[in-house]
């Protein structure tokens, strides 16, 4: 690479600049040794000093001999970021660099640039750059708790936020860190985002610190680690939280009041439904803002695992209705025509089949009208204790002539059902005309006359 030439007679301050961006360390230690160089000079278009190019591009030995300039300032920071060398730096990974800047007693580990987000230490925990958090934090002088700029995010909350396990783990060994920082968006704590993320490993760091609340929710909807774990299916952390004596498994957030059996019974995660079955104070009936049930809210998202799940406790309510409706499980299961749910519900002995949901009709009336045979069959079976049979392929008129021709209420089961002969010549009339229909368009398109051609001879 070619370098600038730089004038040895004249004083012009961008010859240091380019010096520095370039990484030539001789011409560097020329031009300083001149007394009418000013070594905090900064470009017109960045707001970049010698020393701030020199951080960048990552030439360590041009930053050596600027430091030893007596009047550098390094803690300038440029006008495009905002950022300060050290800022710099910490962002980069520059760990020599960095070793070098924190080696001056005249440098603020703590300084937020006018326009920076992060403090030296937030920006090398949000990258990951553990070697260089270790560094920061060997500082006396170093706070591990100053909020960014945005959001108030603090560096255990970006190391958290990004899965950098390492420096979370460096961050926990102080012991003046907060392990129950929020940031100012959401509110959320680093346990929240490791549960939420899906991040196990953070998350047992996090649970291993006896300061640390495992039952804060976020400020805008109230949802606490337990809930985000379960809410996203991540059986690992459930776990883990469960494990604590002091966590709150029916702890609902403040939007829906959905509890995270609830949650989790909702999106079908049967395992995660499962662990949270185990706890002795959980409660498997607490309904949300609609009246919903774990149970309801499984059945209407077509979760049979789940609702088996749910239907082993004995304290669960197979006929609680929901409150936005009033359908029950089993009118929901019959209405949408889930067979196998309707099957597990039906082996519980405290069942009410007879309910009447929101039409006024019941979970067998229901099916009838939205035309599920195989639905009204086993109903009827179990409302007048008649055997199954064992022919499932067998069709369902000739067991239960009741559920012939189904239909809709208010409407004759005879009057919708059509013969087949009748099916059969219906089709062939309305065949016959669609065939004489395009024969008559062929003659008319083919075989239209065109007049006698031969009095336009000659």
């Amino acid at each position: 690479m070619q370098l600038p030439q730089y004038s040895e007679t004249e004083c012009d301050p961008t010859q240091l600049l380019r010096a520095a961006e370039h990484g030539d360390e001789g011409a560097v230690k020329l031009l300083l040794e001149r007394h009418d160089i000013d070594p905090n000079a900064a470009d017109t278009k960045y707001g970049r000093t010698p020393l701030f190019w020199a951080v960048e591009k990552g030439h360590e030995g041009v930053v050596k001999l600027l430091l030893q300039r007596e009047g550098i300032d390094p803690n300038t920071a440029d006008t495009e970021y905002g950022q300060t060398p050290l800022e710099r730096a910490a962002l980069q990974g520059h760990q020599k660099i960095v070793k070098l800047l924190l080696g001056r007693e005249d440098i603020n580990p703590n300084t937020l640039g006018p326009k920076s987000r992060l403090t030296p230490l937030g920006q090398a925990a949000w990258v990951g750059h553990e070697r260089v958090v270790e560094l920061l934090l060997q500082r006396e002088d170093i706070n591990p708790n100053i909020p960014g700029r945005k959001h108030s995010i603090k560096p255990l909350h970006s190391a958290a936020q990004r899965g950098h396990i390492g420096v979370v783990k460096l961050l926990l060994e102080r012991k003046d860190i907060d392990p129950n920082t929020t940031e100012t968006e959401y509110g959320e704590t680093p346990l929240m985002c490791a549960a939420q993320k899906g991040y196990s490993r953070i998350a047992e760091l996090l649970l291993e610190r006896e300061d640390i609340d495992p039952n804060a929710g976020d400020h805008k909807h109230g949802r606490t680690p337990l809930w985000l774990a379960a809410d996203y299916g991540y059986e690992g952390i459930v776990k883990l939280l469960l494990k604590r004596k002091d966590v709150n498994p029916n702890t609902a957030d403040t939007k829906y009041s959905l509890t995270p059996l609830g949650r989790a019974a909702q999106n079908g995660y049967p395992e995660v439904v499962k662990l949270l079955l185990e706890r002795v104070d959980i409660n498997p009936n607490t309904a949300e803002k609609y009246g919903r049930t774990p149970l309801i809210l499984a059945v209407r998202r077509r979760h049979a695992v789940t609702v088996a799940l749910l239907l082993k406790r004995e304290d669960v309510n197979p006929n609680t209705a929901d409150t936005e409706y009033g359908g029950t499980p089993l009118w929901w299961a019959a209405q949408l025509g889930y067979v196998r749910i309707v099957k597990s519900l039906l082996e519980r002995k405290d069942l009410k089949p007879d309910i009447r949901g929101p039409t006024g009709q019941t979970a067998r009336e229901v099916a009838a009208s939205w035309k599920h045979a195989r639905v009204v069959e086993i109903l009827s079976h179990f409302k007048h204790s008649h055997p199954l049979p064992r022919n499932p392929a067998s069709k369902p008129s000739d067991r239960y002539p009741g559920s012939r021709g189904l239909s809709r209420p208010g409407c004759s089961a005879q009057s919708q059902k059509v013969p087949p002969w009748v099916q059969a010549w219906i089709v062939f009339v309305i065949s016959f005309f669609y065939i004489a229909l395009l024969a008559i368009i062929f003659v008319l398109i083919f075989f239209h006359p065109q007049g006698d051609r031969s009095r336009c001879a000659g």
